[in-house]
């Protein structure tokens, strides 16, 4: 259904994060897109992110945008974009503040960095977490879609893998790997299963989630799989 893994530049990896968007959070509004006049000073994969999405509400919580999530990494609403002295724009914020995310003014898909205290010690520093501003966003779209109840309307973490729902005569559909990218948190694959639930697979721990009727009674089948699968599934 999705081709992230087969896109071969930013340009194709956006618009199947524009289609994924669609078919996930449902029809694009006009309303939904920052318009042109407020998309400078922006790299084109933000400045297509933002024209595409960039007042889109989260379903339920029309006072929230639902790329900014509602307890995990965000992206910043436009409004909350800056540029810093070393000429970086920081466009994405760890869910407590303690580091920044951080990317080029311009270009056609710039390296990300976070910048703040990425330990425990009280110190600031700055690393580059991904190549690709494209498929970091990719992989932050798929994040808050699969974790945020504001978006996803039941979801659930169970211990297992994959392989235990193909034992279980399940296909899941591999559609993106967030290797590559080390910003903290932002690992694993996701998959799809049976067009319906989003799966994100990080060590032995898989997340859940579904926002329509189907996914909702495909996550009840699945209960039995898991020992410990939490009771608000």
């Amino acid at each position: 259904m999705f081709h992230f893994l087969e896109a071969a530049t930013a340009d194709e990896r956006t618009s199947e994060l524009e289609r994924f968007v669609e078919w996930w959070y449902g029809k694009r509004r006009p309303a939904y897109g920052e318009p042109q006049d407020r998309l400078h000073a922006l790299p084109t994969p933000l400045k297509r992110f933002y024209a595409f999405a960039g007042r889109w509400p989260a379903p339920g919580r029309p006072e929230q945008f639902f790329y900014t999530g509602g307890g995990i990494h965000h992206l910043r609403n436009l409004d909350s974009h800056s540029v810093r002295k070393d000429d970086k724009l920081n466009f994405f914020m760890e869910y407590q503040g303690d580091w920044h995310g951080l990317t080029l003014t311009a270009g056609d898909d710039p390296p990300v960095w976070i910048s703040g205290r990425l330990d425990w010690s009280s110190r600031q520093r700055i690393r580059k977490v991904s190549d690709s501003l494209s498929a970091f966003l990719v992989t932050h779209i798929l994040m808050v879609t699969a974790y945020d109840d504001w978006n996803a309307t039941r979801t659930g973490s169970a211990s297992g893998s994959i392989d235990s729902l193909i034992a279980a005569g399940e296909r899941p559909v591999r559609i993106w790997s967030a290797e590559g990218c080390t910003c903290p948190n932002y690992d694993g694959e996701f998959f799809l299963l049976n067009d319906a639930v989003l799966i994100h697979q990080s060590g032995s721990f898989l997340q859940l989630a579904a926002i329509r009727p189907a996914g909702a009674e495909c996550l009840r089948q699945l209960l039995p799989l898991f020992d410990d699968s939490p009771p608000d599934w």
